[in-house]
C-alpha cells in the first residue's frame, strides 16, 4: 500500500475554489542580477518545479504576490532602490549601461 502520510488530506485552497494562478501575479527579485521580474504564479511554480526536477537553484526570489495593479506599483516603489543598486555594483565595469537605460 503506498505511503499517504506526507499527503494533504484535502485538496490545497479548498476554501478558495475559484484561486486561478493564471490571473495573480508575483513581483521577484534577483539580487545576483540586480534586477526585478513580473510573471504570473502560474509561470512562477512551473519554472520552480522544472528547477526542481532539474536540480537547478533558483536566481529570483519573490518579494509579493497579488493582482497585477499591486504588483506593478511595488516595483515601481522598489525600483529607484533596485536601479541605484545596480548602478554602483556596475559602474566601472566596461560598457556599462545605467540600469535606467536598460531595455
Amino acid at each position: 500500500m503506498p505511503d499517504t502520510t506526507n499527503r494533504p488530506k484535502r485538496p490545497l485552497l479548498a476554501e478558495h475554489p475559484t484561486f486561478d494562478t493564471l490571473k495573480v501575479w508575483v513581483l521577484l527579485w534577483s539580487q545576483k542580477q540586480g534586477m526585478l521580474h513580473i510573471e504570473t504564479l502560474d509561470d512562477m511554480l512551473n519554472s520552480h518545479m522544472q528547477a526542481f526536477a532539474d536540480d537547478r537553484d533558483m536566481q529570483y526570489v519573490p518579494l509579493l504576490i497579488g493582482d497585477r495593479e499591486v504588483i506593478d506599483k511595488a516595483a515601481a516603489a522598489v525600483t529607484p532602490k533596485v536601479a541605484e543598486r545596480y548602478n554602483a555594483k556596475h559602474r566601472d565595469e566596461d560598457g556599462f549601461i545605467p540600469y535606467e537605460a536598460l531595455p
